[in-house]
């Protein structure tokens, strides 16, 4: 079961974890049959997700680059210091759903 996201975030995986369970079932049950082709499949399925995942990156990090980089020069010098703040719990929280774990603050291991 995928977390609920918050407004504004686009998910990393862009697709039902349970239906690529699914298919994966699929695939390895098929390769009794056809391994040739099951392996296809799976290639296949890693292709999708792997383009689902690249392209949700690119957008998370299109959408995290403008709200601080399109701020103005005011943003920059610190004159939207909780927005830039919000900005960068935003950042590790994405490296976190990258990484899998949380990433520490500074000086914390």
């Amino acid at each position: 079961m995928q977390e609920p996201q918050r407004s504004g975030r686009v998910s990393l995986f862009g697709q039902d974890p349970e239906d690529v369970r699914r298919r994966w079932q699929e695939v390895q049950a098929g390769f009794v049959d056809d391994p040739r082709q099951a392996v296809e499949h799976a290639a296949s399925l890693l292709g999708e997700v792997t383009e689902a995942i690249r392209t949700a990156l690119e957008a998370r990090a299109a959408d995290l680059q403008g709200r601080w980089k399109n701020g103005g020069q005011d943003a920059a010098e610190g004159g939207d210091t909780e927005r830039l703040r919000t900005v960068l719990r935003d950042y590790r929280a994405t490296l976190e759903e990258l990484l899998g774990m949380p990433v520490t603050s500074v000086g914390k291991r």
